[in-house]
């Protein structure tokens, strides 16, 4: 994305000088400042989307949004609706109870995964009944269309996990007994299934899995053969996934937080407080710090070196609940519902975002209010 900071910076200064206004005697030229770090005395800059969205709606608060090309997919409730990003057009939309193709009726997708490019050839994951049958279904991201169906089999409940193009996981409850079933998308056959955990997220070629019951802990399992590769059991006896970040993990160790290796599951370096809704870039791995109450809250940022990680507070960041990162920036917002997006040393790079940031991509940019949710263009 080319970026247009620069430019606008040099429109501030240009803005004071007219054609009747005096020629001002040469003077040595600025210091160099990074882009999107202003320095102290400097005025805010804007953000690189419009100042006006591209539209808006107030069809109820979303869990969550996604962006996945010219798509926005919000899912609330039991119904997943794709919308054309640009204009917010409806692509197509299901609720559970709607017919599914093959037979049976759609189950729960608001809980349905996105796998695939986002960017290009994406798709949708969700889950069906049909009696007292239940399984998996894959939906064409462009139109809603059946690409496969995987029966799971006659089971007293399912709960879609994570997935990626290539694994789809489960959780089916029989009984009152809770397994974790993987099946590789490629031959649309169950792959492996383990018991007593849950799916948290799938990383590399590995499926993180919480141990349930007393002693909840968190589990690496092979992608393709279940067969652990590493837990945290010993090390911390009540452990759980709090964030994925490309090689790293961030856990919730009960007594604060661990940064862990994905591949190895060893220790990078603790914090003394929980890491929660982590964001990344190409630049920067940042999470907000919760604290003991919404006053301690602020953002750090973690960076990993070779075998080593460790973990900054942001200067500025008090209030800072929720994180979304975009490039060089982090757009945080609060209790209160306000939101800003500042630099990781401290800067304000816009002290009045247009609401909670949502989603960021090289294209959108997604904010909510608490009622209504807008969509601007990236700039």
């Amino acid at each position: 994305m080319a970026r247009t900071w620069p430019l606008m910076a040099a429109a501030l200064l240009l803005a004071g000088c007219t054609a009747g206004d005096p020629v001002p005697r040469p003077s040595p030229p600025p210091a160099v400042v990074p882009t999107g770090v202003p320095t102290a005395d400097a005025a805010p800059q804007r953000l690189p989307f419009g100042a006006e969205p591209l539209w808006s709606t107030t069809d109820g608060k979303q869990n969550r949004v996604e962006l996945a090309g010219d798509a926005l997919l919000t899912f609330r409730g039991d119904r997943l609706r794709v919308s054309d990003a640009r204009t917010g057009a409806i692509r197509w939309s299901v609720s559970t109870g709607d017919p599914a193709p093959g037979g049976g009726t759609y189950s729960a997708p608001g809980s349905a995964r996105v796998i695939g490019d986002p960017a290009r050839d994406w798709s949708v994951v969700t889950a069906y009944r049909d009696g007292g049958e239940r399984g998996l279904i894959g939906l064409s991201g462009a139109g809603g269309d059946k690409l496969w169906r995987i029966p799971a089999g006659r089971t007293g409940d399912l709960s879609l996990g994570p997935a990626t193009s290539r694994t789809a996981t489960a959780v089916l409850t029989t009984a009152g007994r809770t397994r974790t079933v993987a099946y590789d998308l490629d031959t649309r056959e169950q792959a492996w299934t383990a018991a007593g955990v849950r799916p948290a997220a799938i990383q590399d070629d590995l499926v993180l899995v919480e141990r349930t019951g007393a002693k909840a802990t968190l589990i690496a399992l092979d992608r393709e053969t279940g067969k652990e590769s590493w837990s945290l059991a010993a090390r911390y006896p009540r452990s759980a996934l709090a964030s994925t970040a490309g090689s790293t993990l961030i856990v919730d160790r009960g007594e604060g937080a661990a940064v862990v290796d994905t591949l190895t599951g060893r220790e990078l370096t603790t914090w003394p407080a929980r890491l929660t809704d982590c964001g990344s870039s190409a630049t920067i791995l940042a999470c907000a710090d919760t604290g003991a109450g919404p006053q301690d809250d602020q953002a750090v940022t973690i960076t990993t070196v070779d075998d080593a990680a460790s973990v900054s507070t942001v200067p500025g960041s008090t209030g800072c609940r929720r994180l979304r990162v975009w490039e060089d920036l982090m757009y945080c917002s609060g209790p209160d519902g306000t939101a800003r997006a500042i630099t990781t040393t401290g800067g304000t790079a816009d002290p009045g975002l247009p609401g909670i940031p949502e989603a960021i991509d090289a294209r959108f940019a997604v904010f909510s209010d608490g009622t209504t949710l807008s969509v601007y263009a990236m700039s």
